[in-house]
Formats: C-alpha cells, structure tokens, sequence
C-alpha cells in the first residue's frame, strides 16, 4: 500500500480510530527508542583508538584563561580630546527645569 492509498484509507476512518493509529504507532516508536538505547551504540562496540594525552593534575581551560576582574582594560584607552558642550541644549535637562 503506497501514501495515497494509505491516506485514502485514513480519510473513511472516525476520529477515534485514527487515534487508535497515531498511538500504536507512538508505541512502536517509543519501543524502538528504548531499544536503541539499551543496547550498545557503534562506538561502545568498536572503542576508539588513538592515543591518550596524561596530565599531572586536573585540566581546567576555564582557570587558565581566567583574567582579573579589576585592571584589566589599562591602557588600552586613549584620551581623544576634551568635553567642552552638553551632547543635548541644557532646556532638555530636567534637573534644571523649575
């Protein structure tokens, strides 16, 4: 039986056997996951080969980049020149309004 067959067939069912459909075939699937996760995958089947790197203590990359929290952007800033006007006329202000 192809789709449209399939379908066709669909189409003349109630609702409740439709539903019915949908959840045998939620059954099959949820079996057929549990399945595949019981038994063991390619990886654990065949193991990995290569070589393994030995450290002396734990490795830890987030404690060797770690920078200070205070001090760390000096000198990377210039001073381009001096403030000399408000970006906005002093009326927008409304500390000055009375």
């Amino acid at each position: 039986m192809n789709d449209s067959e399939m379908l066709e067939h669909l189409k003349g069912l109630s609702i409740e056997e439709r539903l019915r459909i949908i959840e045998a075939i939620w059954r099959t699937i949820n079996r057929d996951m549990r399945s595949a996760i019981a038994s063991p995958a390619d990886s654990e089947a065949a193991p990995l080969r290569g070589t393994v790197n030995h450290y002396e203590g734990p490795y830890d990359s987030a404690a060797q980049t770690q920078r200070p929290a205070f001090g760390f952007m000096k000198d990377t800033g210039s001073i381009q020149g001096d403030i000399i006007s408000p970006a906005v006329p002093e009326s927008d202000w409304e500390a000055l309004r009375r």
